[in-house]
């Protein structure tokens, strides 16, 4: 969502093609940061200070990164996060 509203900008601004593309690759990088804080904080974070409950994207089932993570070997710590 953060990527088509940057390429957005760029379709309203009239800038050309290779600036359209910028500005999608810039938002799709905030965009996959602000996940990846989210999915972090999910787990690790204050649920007062995130502003809802912590784990709940797992509790939920939502897939994040630390299911794939998981999914894929490479978090030998996540069972001892969410005990």
């Amino acid at each position: 969502m953060i990527a088509l509203s940057f390429r957005g900008l760029g379709i309203i601004f009239e800038l050309d093609l290779e600036h359209q593309k910028l500005l999608h690759s810039l938002g799709l990088h905030l965009g996959l940061l602000f996940q990846l804080v989210d999915d972090i904080l999910d787990v690790s974070g204050d649920s007062f200070l995130i502003k809802k409950p912590a784990y709940k994207d797992i509790k939920e089932g939502v897939i994040n990164s630390h299911i794939i993570y998981e999914l894929n070997g490479k978090n030998k710590d996540f069972d001892a996060a969410i005990s």
